[in-house]
């Protein structure tokens, strides 16, 4: 975050200094509510690593399409009558296979718009 990026060299060496490689990453947007300076328009995209690693469910058992959208306005299904496994290998599914056919247009709305996508570029140090 803008506060605390300058810190970011000491926290490296800190955690190094015990054998912990780091790992950091873009600043995000939690899917365009808050503003992320540092990430570039027309970049080309690749697909999301939240989007296509995390399974994000909430208090009441649905499931978000991902970590940054925190309130959940995108719900993709539920796992009170479904399972984990079936969530990720149905709908989620479809939600991965867009993005590795780089169907940008087709995805919700809220994911069109983000651009949190480029923590993907995130360094390991």
């Amino acid at each position: 975050m803008e506060f605390n990026k300058g810190q970011a060299d000491e926290f490296v060496e800190f955690w190094n200094k015990h054998g912990i490689t780091c790992k950091i990453r873009p600043m995000v947007s939690w899917g365009g509510d808050i503003e992320a300076p540092n990430l570039i328009k027309g970049l080309e995209r690749i697909p999301c690593y939240w989007g296509m690693n995390v399974f994000v469910v909430t208090d009441t058992g649905d499931v978000a399409i991902c970590p940054c959208d925190v309130d959940c306005t995108i719900k993709v299904d539920s796992i009170v009558d479904k399972s984990i496994e079936e969530v990720w290998n149905t709908s989620l599914k479809k939600f991965r296979d867009l993005h590795r056919s780089h169907e940008w247009d087709k995805l919700p709305e809220k994911c069109v718009k983000c651009m949190d996508w480029q923590s993907g570029y995130s360094e390991y140090k």
